[in-house]
């Protein structure tokens, strides 16, 4: 009895300072908002990637998970009859409540972005040795299997997409524009969208934050419209891949003929009811080509965008990871599609010829080059949220670009999922230095090397 008294107490502490510290966070996110209004563009700046809500999700979920376990271990506390299974679930209930101390305090201001993706991490394995314990103290594993979906949650928010909106800034830090310019380009830098945060905004239609994306998705395609309007190359940088429903759909807008040349190891065409993560950024071809059209569900909020391309109009390349409902509707809808097998079977050169040929035969539409860094191998680009092994090489990807640029008809160009918060430093670097050597080659910069305009080599007199 006196160490169920001890299981007891170490929960209720546990659950306060779980409680305690939701709180606490809300009122940090407040005071930030309204209390400091000056800086709040900089704020929103340096915590771009929207840690402190996902940090408040993976609170509220370890409260769900610590309750439920400690209340199972009262329940059932006659079936732990080995003292040592008892002082180990003490022990690890014990490790929480600083954990979770250590994750408030890392959301106060100056916000360490790292630090407090580390304490969450730490948190979240404490609980996840928690639940361990707990199924091995009991024997009963299969009475435990709601923990799967609880940890599954809090896995998605810690890796999830925070880091990606933070792409474009590491791109610009590592000298985009002036390497454009330095190439006779004349560019214009709009700045970054600003996206209005929706609070309630639940999973509807098997999408998650289907609002948010939506709102998000009407401002890039007004965005990417009046740059194509205005007889400009719209250079469109994630973020994720979800930008294309409103990327591509505003070129069409501007440009009905296009074609899309997707470079990327994934489909991203999954119709909202056959995904299975309720992730945007793996359905936006689907609300754009005509052909999915009689697999879509009805969806209000995505009114706005209508069917703009034919599957003909697509060709993919260097496909990898594809999920079966996207591999039934390429084979379906016959797309054009060159996998990573058929880059080793014909080769890359052979693959892009192919590829530019079934799309636009006569070699007279625009073409929106749609660029996913994860195309690339991860050993080269890892800093990415989705890797997935056996990619492009780095020469196979410059010459994907330098071959885009020698055709004249770049008319577009998205650059995405670049995330320069995961992997070490140097992954980080080799991931952002590819991405932008993939942009300077898209734009021209030739591996054969440059003349600059007007450059000649005098003679000497004898």
């Amino acid at each position: 009895m006196e160490r169920m008294d001890t299981v007891v107490a170490v929960a209720i502490g546990i659950l306060a300072a779980i409680t305690v510290a939701s709180v606490v966070a809300l009122v940090l996110v407040c005071r930030n908002c309204y209390c400091q209004q000056m800086h709040l563009i900089t704020l929103l700046h340096k915590n771009s990637s929207g840690l402190v809500p996902h940090c408040i999700a993976i609170l509220k979920t370890c409260h769900y998970l610590t309750n439920r376990l400690v209340a199972m271990a009262m329940g059932c506390s006659q079936q732990i009859h080995m003292q040592e299974a008892m002082t180990d679930i003490i022990a690890m209930a014990k490790q929480i409540t600083p954990r979770v101390d250590e994750v408030v305090w890392s959301m106060y201001p100056p916000l360490d972005p790292r630090l407090l993706e580390a304490r969450c991490t730490a948190l979240v394995i404490s609980v996840n040795h928690l639940v361990y314990v707990v199924k091995n103290a009991y024997h009963l594993a299969g009475t435990l299997d709601w923990t799967d979906q609880s940890l599954a949650d809090v896995e998605d928010h810690l890796k999830g997409r925070e880091g990606v909106e933070l792409g474009p800034k590491a791109l610009r830090d590592a000298g985009l524009v002036s390497s454009l310019q330095n190439l006779g380009h004349e560019v214009h830098d709009y700045g970054d969208l600003e996206f209005e945060e929706i609070k309630d905004d639940p999973k509807r239609h098997n999408i998650n934050n289907m609002k948010s994306v939506s709102e998000a998705g009407k401002k890039i395609c007004s965005a990417v419209k009046k740059v194509v309007d205005a007889g400009k190359i719209c250079i469109t940088l994630g973020g994720d891949h979800s930008l294309t429903t409103g990327g591509i759909y505003g070129h069409t807008l501007s440009q009905p003929n296009i074609v899309i040349l997707w470079v990327d190891a994934h489909a991203d065409i999954n119709p909202p009811a056959a995904s299975t993560t309720g992730n945007m950024h793996g359905m936006p071809l689907s609300f754009l080509v005509e052909e999915v059209q009689p697999y879509m569900s009805k969806i209000k909020e995505f009114d706005w965008v209508k069917p703009c391309i034919s599957a003909k109009d697509i060709a993919y390349i260097g496909l990898r990871d594809v999920d079966p409902a996207e591999r039934w509707l390429i084979e379906k809808l016959g797309i054009p599609c060159f996998s990573m097998y058929e880059i080793d079977l014909y080769g890359i050169s052979t693959v892009l010829k192919m590829a530019l040929t079934a799309i636009d035969p006569e070699g007279r539409r625009p073409i929106h080059f749609s660029f996913d860094i994860d195309s690339m191998d991860p050993s080269i680009a890892g800093s990415t949220g989705t890797p997935a092994m056996g990619g492009l090489s780095y020469r196979e990807g410059m010459f994907i670009a330098e071959t885009v640029a020698n055709t004249g008809r770049l008319s577009a160009l998205d650059v995405v999922e670049v995330n320069p918060r995961l992997g070490n430093e140097t992954e980080q670097k080799h991931t952002v230095d590819v991405a932008l050597d993939i942009i300077q080659a898209v734009f021209g910069k030739n591996r054969r090397g440059m003349l600059p305009p007007g450059f000649f080599l005098p003679r000497m007199d004898p």
